[in-house]
């Protein structure tokens, strides 16, 4: 049985399905803040998520237990900024209980901090038909 993912693209309540694979895809990621030879933009060059337990705001060794903090995302298309990561499905989630995904985007300028997001989850247990 191939495992489903719940896919992260807005800032709405997204499922966690327990013992699934997470697919973190956000689109449309560039920096409008440095502008360069008169046009707006700059290379994102560094995504990752973690996911904490809602309400968790230091991010330092704060990831649920399961997995590796945080997941790189890779870039898989540089003409609409596209970034995909999944994580794993050992995470520890509980069922009804809240997550957070923390997105933090930088771009080259040493690492500036270009956003972050937290995308709201709640974990759920896939019922068996």
């Amino acid at each position: 049985m191939r495992p489903e993912v719940a896919r992260m693209s807005g800032v709405q309540l997204q499922t966690a399905y327990v013992g699934n694979s997470i697919l973190v895809d956000m689109r449309g990621l560039k920096d409008d803040s440095v502008q360069s030879a008169g046009v707006l933009s700059s290379t994102v060059t560094s995504c990752v998520v973690t996911i904490v337990t809602s309400g968790v705001t230091d991010l330092v060794n704060s990831g649920v237990v399961g997995g590796s903090w945080p997941v790189a995302m890779t870039q898989v298309d540089t003409v609409t900024g596209r970034w995909q990561a999944v994580v794993t499905a050992s995470l520890a989630l509980v069922d009804a209980e809240r997550y957070q995904a923390v997105i933090d985007v930088r771009n080259s300028d040493l690492g500036r901090r270009i956003a972050l997001w937290r995308v709201p989850l709640v974990a759920r247990q896939r019922e068996r038909t």
